[in-house]
């Protein structure tokens, strides 16, 4: 039999940083594998606004009464790159469930982005900067069930 062998590569560019995974096997996909998505946790005031979904990601937008709004994404498969804007960002190293994350703050927002190579999922949280610590929360609840 052959075991698949699997890591995910943290690319930094001038203007952007590119998350992707590097692997022997390629891995079709990009449909999830029937995987659930679920976000454990938001802030209070927050409710869920729309979801979208196609077979490459599934997004979930949040807003509260006074304006406020953030999303969560999840992009499926391996053969895809996730890209974040870094150009003049401030960008930070945090662990997110056990995955080295990137936050990269700029203009007043932040995104949050990291790979999780057991369910070979690209996930993103964006939002205001205000939110920092809370979106950091949520991040660490999207949660990802077979």
């Amino acid at each position: 039999f052959r075991i698949k062998t699997l890591n995910w590569i943290i690319e930094v560019f001038d203007d952007r940083t590119e998350f992707s995974f590097a692997e022997q096997d390629f891995i079709d996909d990009a449909e999830g594998d029937g995987q659930k998505v679920t976000v454990e946790w938001i802030p209070e005031g927050f409710y869920q606004s729309n979801q979208s979904e196609n077979k490459f990601a599934i997004r979930f937008n949040y807003c509260s009464d006074n304006g406020e709004e953030f999303s969560v994404a999840v992009f499926y498969g391996t053969n895809m790159k996730l890209g974040v804007d870094t150009e003049d960002a401030e960008v930070e190293s945090v662990d997110i469930q056990g995955e080295e994350a990137i936050i990269a703050s700029k203009n007043g927002f932040i995104q949050i982005a990291w790979a999780n190579q057991e369910s070979y999922c690209y996930f993103n949280v964006n939002g205001p900067e205000t939110m920092k610590e809370d979106l950091i929360k949520v991040a660490q609840g999207v949660k990802i069930f077979k």
